[in-house]
């Protein structure tokens, strides 16, 4: 699904200015079902978002810890 969204991001087209280039960037991670609240997944997409963005543009990263 991430790929697909980073990949349809790429032929989105706004209005007249059609030379304006718009990319993704994704981190993904898995919920535990050892986990009550949100916050640790969150902080765990969140690095991995950093890792992608650190990567370049137009990327995805996961989180495997």
């Amino acid at each position: 699904i991430a790929d697909r969204l980073r990949r349809q991001t790429t032929l989105l087209k706004f209005g007249a200015v059609s030379d304006v280039k718009v990319t993704v960037s994704i981190g993904i991670t898995q919920y535990r079902d050892s986990e009550i609240a949100i916050e640790a997944p969150l902080a765990r997409a969140d690095s991995a978002l950093m890792d992608a963005k650190r990567g370049g543009r137009n990327r995805i990263a996961v989180c495997r810890a």
